[in-house]
């Protein structure tokens, strides 16, 4: 769906990140495989990247340029590597997080320089992997005791700060994208079982350490992670949507929020507003008009397709008479409804109404990245609309998004912990 919503530059304050975030003007997003502008660093294997980072989370390799250099192209590059990167992150939290229970919580742990502690390194190092050597490791780590526990703790602070990165990072290239879509952050949850609740603290303004302008990201990353909410996150939830003086669009996405997981009293109460304003007896078609199009962007964030595909329909007969130019932009956002509601030939009638006027200035970047349309792409009328249409670099880049896909798969088995 083409994103409504507008937000505001926000930075990003982590160390671990800071090179990475870093985007010209003309860069692209690289959600759903869209080419990454940013060069990569091409003599660094994904195995060796992995190497790399795991030895700044131990606090090994030093503070000399070229150590900074190295840890930013590893950090690149395990982010361009999608969920193979993102799973080797997770690892390392779950097969730390056994270490935990015996160094007490990592986050009241002795704090400071590790120096002095090799031992204790090499012993963590090789305690998170798997097998005979790794549980040797750990009992040796454990024999330690008090002395291992700095190393550990830094460790744990470290990889904690990374994670929370990887997971703004991901989110950045989402608000960016200009896309919206059910799934988009589902590889979030493969950083770990606690993503849930390190999100939460994120969102809470007095512990986030970024500017103002990635609550609607989150909130909307949340929806992709959580299944069940805490009393004290659905209350945190509840003060934000019933807070007047609230950003409408961070209220509206806490209203989904709880929607989801079960509170539906708010959503349905936004439901019935737009339906009384279709139903107004004064027959005024500017209040049925707003009337449906707010039915059919509830329903659409709902995740209720067939409803909102409904609403966009009348929404559309409507505006019968309007040029083709201004109804670029409602035209593909009801494709994307009726693509997910299965309805695909009017889904097709309206994209191609949508992307032959000059006025969708997105289309291209819409076509590769939103999820959305993903039941139009495995149609063969999508590919004849894109030849029809002299889309060129779409079908260059979808092409190259498959082929991508499948080194990905080949590369799988270097994103897990050995």
């Amino acid at each position: 769906m083409n994103r409504r919503l507008k937000h505001s530059t926000f930075l990003f304050c982590s160390l671990f990140f800071l090179p990475l975030t870093a985007r010209s003007q003309d860069s692209r997003p690289t959600e759903q495989g869209e080419p990454d502008r940013q060069a990569k660093p091409e003599s660094l294997s994904f195995r060796a990247a992995r190497r790399i980072i795991l030895s700044s989370l131990l606090g090994k390799g030093g503070k000399d340029d070229d150590a900074v250099k190295k840890h930013t192209d590893a950090t690149r590059l395990l982010f361009v590597a999608g969920p193979a990167g993102t799973a080797y992150l997770g690892s390392l939290h779950r097969n730390s997080k056994a270490l935990a229970a015996k160094f007490g919580n990592a986050e009241e742990g002795e704090r400071g320089t590790v120096e002095g502690m090799d031992k204790a390194v090499q012993l963590l190092e090789a305690s998170l992997g798997k097998g005979e050597k790794a549980a040797e490791a750990r009992e040796s780590l454990f024999e330690l005791g008090d002395k291992a526990a700095p190393v550990f703790h830094a460790f744990r602070k470290r990889l904690g700060k990374l994670r929370q990165s990887w997971i703004q990072n991901k989110i950045r290239r989402g608000l960016g994208s200009g896309a919206i879509f059910a799934g988009q952050y589902d590889e979030i949850k493969l950083l770990g079982d606690d993503v849930q609740a390190m999100m939460f603290v994120m969102l809470d303004p007095e512990e986030r350490d970024y500017a103002a302008g990635l609550e609607s990201g989150l909130l909307r990353a949340l929806r992709d992670v959580v299944k069940k909410l805490t009393k004290k996150q659905k209350d945190y939830l509840v003060s934000i949507a019933d807070d007047d003086f609230e950003e409408d669009a961070i209220r509206d996405l806490s209203i989904y929020l709880l929607s989801d997981t079960g509170d539906k009293a708010r959503f349905l109460k936004k439901v019935e507003g737009f339906k009384a304003l279709i139903a107004n007896e004064d027959d005024n078609d500017d209040d049925k008009r707003r009337g449906y199009q707010g039915l059919s962007d509830v329903y659409y964030h709902g995740r209720i397709y067939k409803k909102a595909a409904d609403a966009w329909r009348s929404y559309l007969k409507l505006r019968e008479d309007d040029s083709d130019d201004d109804l670029a932009g409602d035209r593909y956002n009801a494709c994307c409804s009726m693509a997910l509601a299965g309805e695909l030939d009017q889904a097709f009638e309206l994209l191609e109404l949508a992307i032959k006027t000059k006025s969708f200035t997105n289309a291209d970047r819409l076509l590769i990245i939103d999820h959305d349309i993903n039941p139009l792409r495995k149609d063969d009328r999508f590919l004849a609309l894109l030849e029809k249409y002299k889309k060129t670099f779409v079908i260059e880049t979808l092409e190259k998004n498959k082929a991508k896909a499948k080194a990905k798969k080949k590369q799988a088995g270097g994103g897990k912990q050995n």
